[in-house]
């Protein structure tokens, strides 16, 4: 796995794979003291993200973990978020 930046991304440009089969319980009383504690201090800790560049040349991002992160700065009305933005393979991914 490649060496992780830190960078400010939009929300709405993370994508989030069909593997991540833990998903969001937006009725949980986690997830809602998380939104709380987000929208009070906003994210603490980085979400870890995954660049693809496309043969075009543009980036996508595909979410590695952080979903429960991602889901409450959503739910916060956040348009950015903090992410360690690193390259590897899709079997590095998988394993991470």
């Amino acid at each position: 796995m490649s060496e992780k930046k830190l960078m400010e991304l939009p929300i709405a440009a993370i994508k989030i794979p069909e593997l991540l089969l833990r998903g969001v319980n937006e009725k949980a009383v986690e997830f809602a003291e998380l939104v709380e504690d987000i929208r009070q201090n906003g994210v603490e800790t980085p979400i870890n993200v995954r660049e693809v560049i496309t043969e075009g040349g543009s980036a996508i991002y595909y979410l590695m973990n952080g979903q429960q992160r991602l889901g409450a700065s959503e739910r916060v009305g956040l348009q950015t978020i903090p992410c360690y933005v690193t390259t590897c393979t899709d079997a590095a991914a998988q394993m991470a």
